[in-house]
């Protein structure tokens, strides 16, 4: 089976999640979190692990266990599988970007960045009070959407796969994508 590995990326904030999962009701696919399995991963290896606290670890192991963890929780009878996550990390160091080498290792075959309003982003992380996020001011937002979508329309180019930004909440779209995920990606 030819599994389109559509990623799904933008801010800590955004909706990304949130857009994904509203669009479960209407489209068949797998959703993997790339958090999840790096923390599931981590949680195998040496025992407890918090999600909030991976980005504080060394970012290439991390890649690994995701790659790792990634075709371990594949669904291998599903058409379309969506990875929701980053290609951007938010370090104590500042932003650092994911390798081409890991969205090479994943097949992603698309690319879609969802973009948000950074008033609305802050709004919806300061809300989120089951996460413990870096505290980041308007600038501060607007800088890292700036920075990853940068990073994910580089990897597109770097991997020759199309690249859709869309809005967040705009779950039509999303759906639409998702639909017409074989012909728009083979």
């Amino acid at each position: 089976m030819n599994t389109k590995i559509i990623m799904v990326a933008g801010i800590s904030g955004v909706g990304k999640t949130t857009l994904i999962k509203s669009a479960q009701s209407s489209c068949k696919f797998q959703h993997i979190s790339a958090g999840s399995i790096i923390q599931n991963q981590k949680l195998l290896a040496e025992g407890e692990t918090k999600r909030d606290v991976l980005r504080l670890g060394d970012i290439s192991d991390n890649q690994l266990l995701l790659v790792e963890g990634f075709w371990k929780a594949k669904d291998a009878t599903q058409d379309i599988v969506v990875l929701d996550g980053h290609t951007v990390i938010d370090t104590p160091d500042g932003l650092v970007p994911i390798s081409s080498s890991v969205f090479v290792a994943l097949e992603v075959s698309l690319f879609v960045f969802v973009k948000g309003e950074p008033e609305q982003i802050l709004a919806q992380r300061e809300a989120d009070l089951s996460r413990n996020r870096p505290q980041l001011d308007l600038e501060d937002i607007r800088r890292h959407q700036v920075e990853a979508l940068k990073a994910t329309l580089g990897l597109a180019l770097k991997l020759s796969v199309p690249l859709e930004v869309i809005c967040s909440g705009d779950t039509k779209t999303f759906t639409r994508l998702l639909a017409s995920g074989n012909k728009m990606i083979e």
